[in-house]
C-alpha cells in the first residue's frame, strides 16, 4: 500500500479516485468559474458571464455544491435559478392521474382519467365539481361566469353564483347538436373554448360556450383506423397527428388543417442529437410533440426541444439547458415557451430567440409514475400536473 494511503487510513479516512476527481472538479470550479461541471466531459461546459461571477472567494464558499455520485458531476447553483415554492390546489389518487389542465386569468381547472374534476379562481382552496365519471375528462374550459368539463359524448356546464358552482343541469350531448353525430366521437381535442370532434368519416368543431358548432373536411377514415391514427395537438385550426401504422415500429407525424384538409407529413425530422447540421432522421422518433403557431411544431427528443418550421423544412431553434428528460410543453404562445424536465425544473425561452429567460425549480413535486404530465404558463402563474397532483405556481413569488 502506498505511504499516503496508510497515512490516511490510520486518521481513520481512505482516498478513492472519486474524492481525487471531487477535489480537482471543486477545484477547477474556483478558479475558472465553470458552475456546470462533467468530470466525464460528456456534458457542455456553461461558462459564468462576468457580471454574474461572485465578488470574493468567502461568497463562493457560501454558496451550495451538490454532488451526484452516479455520473460525479458537480452541480453550482446559479444566480439565474429559482425556487419556487409550489402550493397544491388539487390532490389526485394514486392510479387517477391527472388528463387535462387549463389556465387562465379567470381561474384553473383540472380533470383526472377516471373523471373527477377540480375549479378554482385563485381566491379560494379548490373545489371539486364531478367526483366520478364512467369516462375520463377530455378537455376543460373556463370563463368568468362558466366552467365547462368535455368528455367524449358531450360537456358539462357549471354557473357561478355567489361563491358556488352549481351544475345547469343535463349534459349537452354532441349527437344532439346535428342530425350527424349519430355515434360516439373518437377523439376529442380541445383549444380554448374550441373542441374538435373526430368521428371516423366527418369531423366537427364545437365552441361550448355558444353552443356552436362547423363541420371540417378532415375525415379520419382517409389516413387510416381510429387504432393507428390519433390526434396529438389541436390549434383551432389545424391539428397534428401520430400515425403508428409503420411495420417498422417508428410513428410518423402530419399536421392537416381541418377545413382545407391538406396534409403536410413530417418525415424524417432532424436528430439533433447527433454531429450535424445537415441532421440525419431521428432513429426512435420524437417522445412528445406541439403545434407552435401555423408553420411550426415543436418537438421533444430526450432533453432537447426543437422548433422545427415544417413548411420550409428546416430547424429554426434548438433550445437546449435541461438535464433530465422534457415530459411537457407548453407552446401555445408564439412569443414564448415553457418546458418541464423530470427533475422538477421549468425553463421558459424566448421564441425569437431560442434563449432561456429563466428558469424555476418546482420544490416538493415529483414526476416518476410515467404518467402524462401538463404544463400551463400565462403571464405570471403556471400550472403544473406532478404525481401528487396540480400544482399552482405563482412566478412573483419565487426567489
Amino acid at each position: 500500500m502506498p505511504l499516503s494511503q496508510q497515512h490516511q487510513q490510520e486518521r481513520g479516512c481512505f482516498w478513492t479516485p472519486a474524492k481525487q476527481m471531487q477535489q480537482a472538479a471543486t477545484k477547477q470550479l474556483q478558479q475558472s468559474g465553470v458552475y456546470d461541471v462533467d468530470c466525464f466531459g460528456q456534458r457542455p461546459r456553461v461558462q459564468v458571464p462576468p457580471h454574474e461571477q461572485p465578488a470574493s472567494k468567502e461568497q463562493q464558499q457560501d454558496q451550495a455544491v451538490s454532488l451526484n455520485i452516479s455520473d460525479l458531476r458537480l452541480s453550482w447553483d446559479s444566480s439565474a435559478s429559482e425556487a419556487a415554492h409550489c402550493r397544491l390546489v388539487f390532490a389526485c389518487d394514486l392510479g387517477d392521474p391527472i388528463s387535462c389542465l387549463f389556465l387562465s386569468s379567470a381561474g384553473t381547472m383540472a380533470g383526472t382519467m377516471c373523471g373527477r374534476v377540480w375549479v378554482t379562481d385563485f381566491s379560494s382552496n379548490g373545489e371539486l365539481l364531478c367526483s366520478w365519471s364512467e369516462e375520463g375528462v377530455r378537455g376543460l374550459y373556463m370563463d368568468e361566469s362558466c366552467c365547462y368539463v368535455i368528455c367524449n359524448d358531450g360537456f358539462n356546464i357549471w354557473q357561478r353564483r355567489g361563491l358556488e358552482w352549481v351544475n345547469t343541469g343535463s349534459p349537452v350531448c354532441f349527437r344532439g347538436l346535428d342530425r350527424k353525430f349519430t355515434t360516439n366521437a373518437k377523439y376529442v381535442v380541445q383549444c380554448g373554448p374550441l373542441a374538435c370532434i373526430i368521428f371516423p368519416i366527418y369531423t366537427s368543431t364545437v365552441h361550448v360556450g355558444r353552443r356552436e358548432h362547423h363541420h371540417r373536411t378532415f375525415k379520419l377514415s382517409d389516413y387510416g383506423t381510429s387504432g393507428e391514427i390519433g390526434p396529438c395537438d389541436f390549434d383551432g385550426e389545424a391539428a397534428l397527428f401520430v400515425d403508428r401504422s409503420s411495420l417498422r415500429g417508428r410513428a410518423s407525424f402530419f399536421v392537416v388543417h381541418l377545413e382545407r384538409n391538406d396534409p403536410v407529413y413530417l418525415d424524417d425530422l432532424p436528430n439533433v442529437g447527433c454531429a450535424g447540421p445537415p441532421w440525419g432522421a431521428a432513429p426512435g422518433g420524437p417522445s412528445l410533440m406541439k403545434l407552435w403557431g401555423s408553420d411550426c411544431i415543436a418537438y421533444v427528443e430526450g432533453s432537447v426541444l426543437v422548433l422545427y418550421n415544417f413548411r420550409r423544412r428546416e430547424v429554426q431553434h434548438i433550445l437546449r439547458g435541461h438535464w433530465e428528460e422534457i415530459i411537457a410543453v407548453d407552446a401555445h404562445d408564439l412569443a414564448a415557451l415553457a418546458t418541464l424536465s423530470r427533475d422538477g425544473v421549468v425553463k421558459l425561452w424566448s421564441g425569437d430567440s431560442g434563449a432561456c429567460i429563466r428558469t424555476v425549480h418546482l420544490v416538493g413535486a415529483s414526476f416518476s409514475l410515467e404518467f402524462p404530465y401538463h404544463l400551463h404558463w400565462v403571464g405570471q402563474r403556471m400550472a403544473v400536473a406532478a404525481d401528487e397532483g396540480v400544482f399552482l405556481v405563482n412566478l412573483d413569488n419565487c426567489s
